[in-house]
């Protein structure tokens, strides 16, 4: 956001002569006064700020473009984990990451002495649709948080928590054998935010 200074900006060294330099001092006298009314200020201000915004419209298109860019695999899946591990966190758990040191588990958190594994999945953004997930790769002991990032758009993620029976009751197949959890499917269940689960 640009700042502005309520003092007219200093006096170039050599000023016009005649009708346009007193135009300029005329100028900067009323700048002054502008600037030193907070209310006239701060119209000024959304007034330049508008302008900006009106004459850079396609480039700052172009940065949001930029910004709500497709994240990798790897930046999709750390954003998810640190996400989740923040969100327990808040919420007063003991929350280890594991790094990806520990097959099939992301974090460990501390519930009332008991230790829980975690798996996180993440997309990032709805349009992705699903999760995928090895039906092989299931365990009993595993929470399993399902997070959509909502990247394209930068508003707060959503998080699904399912135990293993959840999963495997929910887990679809498509004819050439993947395993994916749809995220439409989990929208409409009460999985969202299911944080008791742990």
């Amino acid at each position: 956001m640009p700042t502005f200074s309520k003092t007219a900006p200093p006096p170039a060294t050599a000023q016009p002569k005649g009708s346009a330099g007193k135009r300029m001092e005329q100028n900067q006298e009323l700048f002054t006064k502008l600037m030193d009314d907070d209310r006239m200020a701060g119209i000024v201000k959304e007034m330049l700020l508008d302008r900006v915004f009106e004459r850079l419209g396609g480039e700052i298109k172009i940065v949001i473009h930029f910004i709500q860019m497709k994240l990798s695999k790897s930046h999709t899946g750390i954003a998810s984990e640190f996400f989740v591990a923040a969100e327990l966190s808040r919420r007063g758990y003991n929350v280890t990451l594991t790094l990806g040191n520990t097959k099939s588990i992301d974090l460990l958190v501390e519930k009332e002495s008991n230790v829980v594994p975690i798996q996180v999945k993440g997309i990032q953004r709805t349009k992705s649709i699903c999760w995928s997930l090895k039906s092989t790769s299931l365990r009993e002991d595993i929470i399993y948080v399902f997070v959509n990032l909502n990247a394209d758009t930068l508003s707060l993620p959503e998080f699904f928590v399912l135990n293993y029976e959840e999963v495997k009751a929910h887990l679809k197949t498509v004819a050439s054998g993947r395993n994916y959890i749809d995220y439409n499917y989990l929208k409409r269940l009460d999985f969202e935010d299911g944080w008791d689960r742990i």
